[in-house]
C-alpha cells in the first residue's frame, strides 16, 4: 500500500512546490477564513472547517492542510490498488501500476492539492471502497478486530459528515458488510456508531460553536426541476409556473447540466433568495413532476451518476 501511494506522495508534493500553498477557490478561502474567525456555517462541511482549525493551530498556512489531504489520499489510493491486486491475485507491480497511473492522471494529482472539502470526501471513499473489498475478499481486514470496526466507523461518519451525497455511499459500504456472514453484529453496531457520531458532529458539536444554519436544500430541488424544464415538462398549476418564472426569469431550462447544478444556481437571472424562501414549494413541485414523468428523474440521475456526465449531456 506505501509503495503504490509513493507516486502520488511524489507528484502531489512537486505540485504544491510549484502552486504554493495549494491550489485554492473561493470555497476553500471562505473556510479558511471561517476556521481562522472561529465562526462556522453549515454551507461548508463543520468537519472539514475543525480540520482547518486544527491546522491552524499548528501551523497557519494553506500548504501544511493541502499536503495532509494530498498524503491521505494517495495512501488511501495506495490501499485501494494493493488490495484489489490481492483480490486479483495479480503480480505485486501491478498495485505499483495502479499507483502511477493515479499519479500521472492530471486531475487526480491537481484536485490533490486543492482545498476542498471534496478532496477528503473522496478520500473516505476510496478508503471504504478498499476496506469492503478487503473484507469481503481476503478478510482483511477483519472486522473481529476492535480497530478496524473502529476506522470503519470513523470513516463512515466522515463520509456522512463531509457531503450531503456521503450517507448513501457509507450506507451502501456498511450493508454490504452487514450482509456477510461471520460479523453482521459487529458491522450493524458499526453502522448504529458511525450514524450517532455524524449526527452529534452535524448536531449538537455544531450547535456547541454557534455554527450558524443555513439551507441548501433549494439546489437539489433546482437540479431535478431543470431536468424536467429541460424536457419542456411543466408544472400543471398556473401559480407554481408563476413561481418558477419568479426564481428564474432566464433560460427556459434553467441553464440545465446534468453533472453540475452552478450554471443553473450561480446566474444573474437565477434568485438565490426566492428560491431559498420558497423551498417547501420548490419540494412539492418536484415530487409532483417527478410523480408523473419518473422517467425523466431516472435519466438525470443516471447521467448525474455516470463518470463521463458531461461529455453525455452535451
Amino acid at each position: 500500500s506505501l509503495l503504490a501511494a509513493l507516486p502520488l506522495l511524489i507528484v502531489g508534493s512537486i505540485l504544491l512546490l510549484i502552486f504554493n500553498p495549494g491550489i485554492l477557490t473561493t470555497d476553500s478561502l471562505m473556510q479558511w477564513n471561517q476556521a481562522r474567525n472561529e465562526r462556522y456555517e453549515d454551507a461548508h462541511p463543520v468537519l472539514f472547517t475543525f480540520y482547518l482549525w486544527l491546522v491552524q493551530q499548528i501551523l497557519p498556512s494553506t500548504a501544511l492542510a493541502v499536503w495532509l489531504q494530498m498524503a491521505a489520499m494517495a495512501l488511501a489510493t495506495g490501499w485501494l490498488a494493493a488490495v484489489v491486486r490481492r483480490a486479483c491475485n495479480a503480480t505485486v507491480w501491478t498495485s505499483l501500476a495502479g499507483g502511477v497511473l493515479m499519479a500521472v492522471y492530471p486531475l487526480t494529482a491537481l484536485f490533490s492539492i486543492t482545498l476542498w472539502k471534496d478532496i477528503p470526501y473522496a478520500t473516505t471513499v476510496v478508503a471504504l471502497t478498499a476496506l469492503v473489498i478487503g473484507n469481503v475478499f481476503l478478510d482483511r481486514p477483519s472486522l473481529r478486530q476492535w480497530y478496524n470496526a473502529l476506522a470503519l466507523v470513523l470513516l463512515a461518519a466522515a463520509c456522512i459528515a463531509l457531503r450531503h451525497n456521503g450517507p448513501p455511499v457509507a450506507l451502501t459500504a456498511l450493508l454490504i458488510l452487514i450482509v456477510r456472514p461471520g460479523t453482521r453484529l459487529r458491522a450493524l453496531a458499526c453502522l448504529v456508531l458511525a450514524v450517532g457520531l455524524a449526527w452529534a458532529i452535524k448536531g449538537p458539536l455544531a450547535d456547541w460553536v454557534d455554527t450558524k444554519r443555513t439551507s441548501a436544500a433549494y439546489m437539489v430541488y433546482s437540479h431535478h426541476l431543470a431536468a424536467h424544464l429541460a424536457q419542456g415538462h411543466l408544472p400543471s398549476s398556473t401559480e407554481d409556473r408563476a413561481l418558477l418564472d419568479a426564481i428564474d426569469h432566464g433560460a427556459d431550462d434553467w441553464r440545465y447540466n446534468c453533472a453540475i447544478i452552478n450554471p443553473t444556481i450561480f446566474n444573474d437571472a437565477y434568485s438565490i433568495a426566492t428560491a431559498v424562501e420558497h423551498q417547501d414549494r420548490l419540494l412539492r413541485i418536484c415530487l409532483e413532476i417527478a410523480r408523473k414523468r419518473p422517467h425523466i428523474e431516472i435519466d438525470h440521475l443516471l447521467c448525474a451518476s455516470s463518470i463521463v456526465s458531461p461529455f453525455h449531456h452535451n
